[in-house]
């Protein structure tokens, strides 16, 4: 029952005499629930006591109210599945204690399992499997799905005429170490660089195809454009196709 609603002290009707000896009924939204008797009246000022309500089926929801001469009091809600807030400083270490739990748990599964997250993986604590972690580190075709084997493929070396740039850095490099044969050896790139020489069919001519494989016959002394090129990257990637198209991928 809506404590602003209904129950409330109505002075009768019928009695018109003043604060001291007035009677008093008790109205829930327009009709009487109790009518006191004037022995109930208490001596002091004329106020009624307030008292208990008969435990009646109807009279229920008044039984859960007290009556005062203000008005109705709700009664006191005492729910035991009420727990006293904690202050926020326990809430924060509660909630890092609950984090770490979960990821030490995560942790602990098996690195091998096939849903383990790649993220997950990279960021362990706990070593990897070295079978495992050489398998990661193999780039993936993405049209075909097979894993990039640079000796099965080539298609960098096969660039075309003046798409093997080199450097000032490189000929420094190569003239420290003696090696003559590959600083004087070079030809005219693309925007005024200096570039690896190829043959009439666009490939480097230190590219050798023993046994089908690409194998670069100065690959110790290579320029750092071929260093720092990586296996599986947009360039990569293009040249893969670039090749596949004329059919000269994996010859």
């Amino acid at each position: 029952m809506d404590p602003g609603v209904g129950l409330r002290h109505a002075r009768s009707p019928r009695d018109g005499r003043g604060h001291g000896g007035q009677r008093r009924r008790l109205v829930h939204d327009g009709q009487l629930l109790r009518l006191p008797e004037p022995a109930e009246v208490g001596g002091q000022g004329g106020r009624e006591q307030p008292r208990r309500f008969p435990l009646r089926p109807h009279l229920q929801p008044v039984a859960r109210q007290r009556a005062t001469g203000d008005g109705p009091r709700p009664r006191r809600v005492r729910d035991r599945r009420l727990r006293r807030v904690r202050p926020r400083a326990a809430l924060d270490r509660g909630l890092v204690r609950r984090v770490q739990q979960v990821r030490r748990r995560r942790a602990r599964r098996d690195e091998r399992d096939p849903p383990l997250p790649e993220g997950l993986m990279e960021k362990t604590h706990l070593p990897l499997d070295p079978e495992l972690a050489r398998e990661r580190e193999v780039p993936v075709d993405p049209e075909t799905g097979e894993p990039l084997d640079c000796t099965r493929c080539g298609a960098c070396c096969e660039a075309g005429k003046g798409n093997i740039p080199l450097t000032a850095e490189d000929l420094v490099l190569w003239r420290r170490e003696g090696r003559h044969d590959l600083a004087d050896r070079v030809d005219e790139g693309h925007f005024g660089m200096m570039a690896f020489p190829t043959t009439d069919e666009g490939a480097c001519v230190y590219l050798t195809r023993p046994e089908g494989r690409s194998i670069c016959s100065i690959y110790d002394g290579r320029a750092s454009t071929c260093r720092e090129f990586q296996a599986g990257s947009w360039q990569c990637l293009e040249f893969r196709r670039d090749a596949r198209k004329k059919g000269r991928l994996g010859r």
